[in-house]
């Protein structure tokens, strides 16, 4: 839990601010396969922990969206209790089971919490590719300036634009040439 908490009169102020983290939650591998079974994600890399070490990774990854705009344990001391009480789970379950049914839009991310839904777009930077030599976490800070620069932006309909994109500056960048 945090030290401090947010007063709902002032949750319009913080838009755009970082706040402070919630308390440390540990993501074992069986949270990890609860959320594969849930999402029917079953990639070796999430959920073989012996197949996954074989990887340039050395291990298992945890999937990138398991914290929802709701008020759960990885929420929990972010907000005053009216706040995570307005943000309960069963706020964003129906968005869930809407995605999982046959008349789900595809290409879309849907943000739901507290009662309400929207549409969310992202937004990627130009960004940069790294050799092979500076794939390390002191060469993202090296590049981080470029790698932050919002020129260029823009928005992709979906995943695989995001994967060719980083597929073709790889190649450039180490001279390969794709057909």
């Amino acid at each position: 839990m945090l030290a401090e908490t947010i007063k709902a009169e002032d949750l319009p102020g913080l838009v755009g601010k970082e706040l402070k983290p919630s308390s440390w939650m540990e993501i074992t591998q069986e949270r990890v396969n609860q959320f594969a079974d849930a999402t029917n994600d079953h990639q070796f890399i999430h959920i073989d922990p012996e197949k996954a070490a074989q990887t340039p990774f050395g291990g298992p990854i945890a999937h990138g969206c398991l914290a929802p705009t709701a008020g759960t344990a990885m929420t929990e001391g972010l907000f005053p209790e009216a706040v995570f009480k307005l943000m309960a789970p069963e706020t964003v379950s129906p968005a869930v089971v809407f995605l999982a049914g046959p008349d789900a839009p595809s290409r879309k991310v849907l943000a739901a919490g507290a009662g309400s839904f929207a549409v969310f777009k992202g937004f990627e930077t130009d960004g940069v590719n790294l050799l092979p030599d500076n794939v390390t976490p002191e060469g993202v800070a090296a590049a981080w300036e470029a790698i932050n620069d919002e020129a260029g932006m823009k928005e992709y309909m979906g995943g695989f634009e995001q994967s060719t994109n980083f597929a073709m500056k790889a190649a450039k960048n180490l001279g390969i040439k794709l057909s």
